[in-house]
């Protein structure tokens, strides 16, 4: 606690020093999650809530919430402590929808249990309902208790410590009474972490606990769920002790969270910090299970093998604390109106643990929490809002998307496209939201001024698997294509930062590449009409217009094949299938080069390149053998018009051979190709590049690597053109490389100087798969591989004034070179390290990293 004088003490701690940072980070606090299969914890949720400090983690089968206990013992600091929201204790969820359809909790005001109409016991379609296993009949009211009792999953709840422990019967104020009381309070003054992990054992007095032994339902009629395993897959807080949860099934549940103090009173820890402190017990149990408040979606595989379903993945309060959101693997998008009373549960037994009574009476409890009730009651006429919303998916054919995050405008914050909140919205509640699918795209929900009805979009389209191909138009800037390992490609504008086009490929992707020069229309490809994007005037508006030629636009099968589609409108052209005219293993790399002979080669598992002649419909002309591994990167050369506008193919793979082919031949050139030009370079192996590699690389670190067009020859009229490289020097160009640790580096062009420098930028969460220069070198594309994400650097042009940084020795090597393991060997030998050193090195790695630099530096000329 802090002080209580209000002078400005240096030590006394800024509550907002959060919020800046002092570059350091450091483990707070940590607790037993959950054992099994990971991922057994599906995610986190704060209490956001004044005064509660606590969170939930909740995943398999679990939902847990935690917070911080003082062990009172003037050393150990607070610990992090979880309890779990036990089962099978007496208590029972107020839905018996499983098992009597006419009991389903349909989350209307009243609580959760809803009493049946008094029927005609003689009725046929009654007659489950009144006779027992054994023949006997029995009253609704009490058939709807059997019900809830047998069907639903059951929940621990504290109930106060009013019976002696142990001492079956003792009256209140007697010895036995005194001495266990005197125990209690020394065990609370002192109780440990693993005691506190247990509280719900130690405090519960609810009788016999339900069984094999002495439950009335066999177990193998018992309903699905009944045995109390199900999984938590979303959590929100709807009040500072009431959260709401949802299920794969597609249920909602509701949970009240009980906080004690050491003599087991209820406490109230958003009073003040006091009382939070004091609180030494708590529990959660789920008062109301709402079923069939959405479809469970299409069934999902989980790591371990089995098979659930998405259910309700998503849920947000909004910020009035009146309305809840909750999204599902079917589509729709709920509102649900929150508001405060009792829901009606089926308590623990009234007289267990008493001699001579078995607990079997479970009277009916009303627990205050909150009350759902969805706002739409006919989905069947309200599809597109106010309240309810069912989207369709964005791409023809396919199912509708499953919702997996979602977010509501807060208040006092402007709206799409505005600067400013207007006079008329302030105070009001947003109804704004935004929404993550599993399809990894982001939608928004938007209602404009004066609109009965909300405006929907997709704002930000997704890859839906990892991301390895991302293809750069050859001759137009904003264009280029990217294909993740799925069936579908995309087609985007770099301008805008817009989708263009999506359309399926016919494979699982894994490369992509664009034709050099545009394909003419032939009887090679019967049905094709060539399109190409024609600038209008001076605007940045393109507009589709027939062609006799345009660009194809070639994907690599992950699993084998290639399929060539329109560069405009991706339609189908050729179909190389695997294991026949195509690779039947992943093709890692796709070129074209351009005329005067277009070829295709392609690169794959088989350990070879495989040569197509682009003009006369991808006929296979040659296939070129005498690599060790895998095929990882192509180039062509520039053609060499003195032999007739001859080429040369140069390829590497995983063994690290660098290889030389003549593409119509197949036959590899043994001849030195050091002078060869070569009109790309994305070989991450060769001469001009061979000072991208860092210290202690292992050679598959750089995962892609391109180089700018700038100051590289190029063909010109059935000549070689030799442009003036970066800063008038001749050849001088950059490189971009792509790695394992998510960086993209820029490097000037030849790299050839070891431990070359170099600019390093950041992005990317997983490994950084691909890289491309677009043809005017003012865009960088990266694709992120696991992430499924790409960035957009744009490149700004060399800072001729920038001071040239000084130039830094090395540290003196302070390891020594000698034997080791006892003489067997030699090695390096690190010298010891005292005390101070070690600190510093540990604070040093405990440092946040350096921020990067404000802009890419890639080439002369200015920039944007």
């Amino acid at each position: 606690m802090s002080s209580p004088r209000a002078s400005a003490d240096e030590s006394k701690p800024d509550d907002t020093a959060w919020q800046r940072g002092d570059g350091t980070y450091e483990l707070v606090g940590e607790g037993t999650g959950m054992n099994g299969l990971p991922p057994m914890v599906y995610g986190v949720a704060w209490n956001p809530f004044p005064g509660m400090d606590e969170f939930v983690t909740y995943g398999v089968k679990h939902l847990k919430v935690w917070r911080t206990i003082d062990l009172n013992d003037g050393v150990s600091p607070p610990q992090w402590v979880g309890e779990l929201a036990s089962r099978n204790d007496g208590r029972r969820v107020a839905d018996c929808s499983a098992k009597k359809a006419r009991f389903v909790n349909d989350g209307n005001p009243g609580g959760g249990y809803v009493a049946p109409p008094t029927p005609d016991p003689e009725a046929s379609e009654y007659a489950d309902d009144f006779d027992d296993e054994d023949g006997a009949p029995r009253s609704a009211i009490e058939k709807g208790k059997q019900s809830l009792n047998a069907s639903m999953t059951s929940l621990a709840s504290f109930v106060k410590k009013d019976q002696e422990v142990g001492e079956k019967g003792a009256p209140p104020g007697s010895a036995a009474k005194k001495k266990s009381g005197a125990a209690s309070d020394v065990a609370s003054a002192s109780l440990s972490a693993s005691v506190r992990a247990s509280f719900a054992k130690l405090s519960a007095t609810t009788g016999t606990k339900p069984n094999a032994k002495n439950s009335k339902t066999p177990a193998h009629k018992k309903p699905p769920g009944s045995s109390g395993g199900e999984n938590v897959v979303s959590v929100t807080y709807a009040r500072k002790d009431v959260l709401v949860t949802g299920f794969p099934d597609g249920a909602v549940g509701v949970w009240k969270t009980t906080h004690r103090d050491a003599d087991g009173n209820v406490v109230d820890p958003s009073l003040d910090s006091r009382s939070s402190a004091s609180v030494v017990r708590w529990t959660c149990s789920l008062l109301q299970r709402i079923a069939h408040a959405h479809l469970p979606g299409p069934k999902l595989s989980l790591p371990d093998g089995t098979q659930t379903y998405g259910g309700v993945r998503c849920l947000e309060l909004r910020c009035d604390g009146k309305t809840l959101l909750t999204g599902g693997a079917d589509g729709w998008i709920h509102t649900w109106t929150v508001e405060d009373g009792p829901i009606a549960v089926v308590g623990a037994p009234r007289d267990a643990g008493r001699r001579g009574h078995s607990g079997s009476t479970q009277p009916l409890e009303r627990v205050s929490a909150v009350l759902l009730n969805r706002a739409c009651k006919d989905l069947s006429t309200e599809t597109a809002g106010p309240h309810s919303f069912q989207f369709k998916s964005p791409y023809p054919h396919e199912p509708p998307p499953a919702m997996r995050a979602l977010d509501c405008r807060p208040m006092g914050t402007p709206g799409t496209g505005k600067k400013r909140v207007a006079t008329k919205d302030k105070g009001k509640t947003p109804r704004e939201f935004v929404f993550g699918t599993d399809k990894c795209d982001v939608w928004e929900v938007e209602w404009k001024d004066g609109d009965e009805t909300p405006t929907i979009g997709a704002q930000v389209h997704g890859h839906m698997a990892d991301l390895h191909a991302v293809a750069t138009h050859p001759k137009d800037p904003n264009v280029f294509a990217s294909a993740a390992e799925t069936d579908r490609v995309f087609l985007w504008n770099a301008n805008d930062h817009s989708l263009s086009r999506t359309a399926p490929a016919g494979l699982i992707a894994r490369s992509a590449a664009f034709s050099v020069d545009p394909v003419v229309a032939g009887d090679a490809f019967p049905g094709w009409q060539p399109w190409i994007m024609k600038r209008q005037g001076t605007s940045s508006k393109y507009k589709a217009e027939k062609a006799k030629a345009g660009h194809h636009l070639a994907v690599g099968g992950a699993r084998g094949g290639i399929a060539v589609l329109d560069g405009v409108t991706l339609q189908p052209l050729v179909k190389l299938v695997a294991g026949k005219s195509a690779p039947r293993t992943a093709v890692d790399d796709l070129k074209f080069c351009g005329l005067p002979r277009a070829m295709l080669a392609a690169g794959s598992h088989d350990l070879v390149v495989d040569i197509y002649d682009v003009q006369n419909g991808y006929a296979h002309l040659s296939r070129c053998r005498g690599h060790q591994a895998t095929i990882t990167n192509l180039d062509w050369s520039l053609p060499d018009f003195s032999l007739g506008g001859k080429r040369v193919l140069q390829s590497t793979c995983a063994s690290y051979e660098l290889l030389y082919w003549d593409p119509v031949t197949g036959k590899q050139i043994l001849a030195n190709q050091r002078d060869r030009l070569f009109e790309t370079w994305s070989c991450a192996l060769g001469f001009p590049v061979m000072g991208i590699w860092p210290d202690g690389s292992d050679g598959t670190d750089v995962n892609a690597v391109d180089r700018a067009a700038v100051g590289q020859p190029l063909v010109v009229s059935d000549s070689v053109s030799y442009p003036e490289g970066d800063a008038g020097l001749e050849h001088a160009g950059y490189v971009v490389t792509a790695d394992d640790f998510g960086k993209i580096k820029l490097f000037n062009y030849p790299c050839v100087f070891n431990d070359a420098p170099f600019r390093e930028y950041k992005g990317h969460a997983s490994h950084a798969m691909c890289a491309r220069f677009t043809c005017d070198d003012r865009r960088v594309i990266t694709a992120g591989g696991r992430d499924r994400a790409m960035l957009q650097f744009i490149t700004k042009g060399v800072r001729i004034d920038e001071p040239a940084p000084e130039y830094e020795p090395p540290p003196p090597e302070t390891r020594e070179w000698g034997p080791i393991d006892g003489g067997k060997a030699m090695g390096w030998i690190e010298p010891e390290l005292d005390e101070k050193e070690i600190k510093r090195r540990e604070e040093e790695r405990r440092s946040a990293p350096p921020k990067p630099p404000p802009a890419m530096t890639a080439f002369g000329g200015g920039g944007e």
